[in-house]
């Protein structure tokens, strides 16, 4: 289980905890991944690497889901292998 992400300050990368967030900052950064899940989905679009390193994270808490290398689109109403 991976405990650290990536925080974008500026133009630079810093690593943070994930331990440290705190429920309520956890929350919003998790609504924010669902909702990017869900437009994602709305496109036929399957990520397949969701995880803490491909989740950038600004100092106001606004995220990018980064690393679509693995990603596939789906056809529609199929499930993915």
């Amino acid at each position: 289980l991976y405990n650290y992400g990536i925080l974008l300050r500026g133009n630079t990368f810093q690593l943070y905890s994930v331990d440290n967030l705190g429920e309520k900052k956890a929350k919003t950064i998790f609504k924010q991944l669902a909702r990017v899940l869900n437009y994602l989905d709305s496109k036929n679009v399957c990520h397949r690497d969701i995880k803490m390193e491909n989740i950038l994270i600004d100092k106001e808490l606004n995220i990018k889901l980064i690393d679509f290398g693995s990603a596939i689109i789906q056809e529609e109403k199929k499930l993915v292998k």
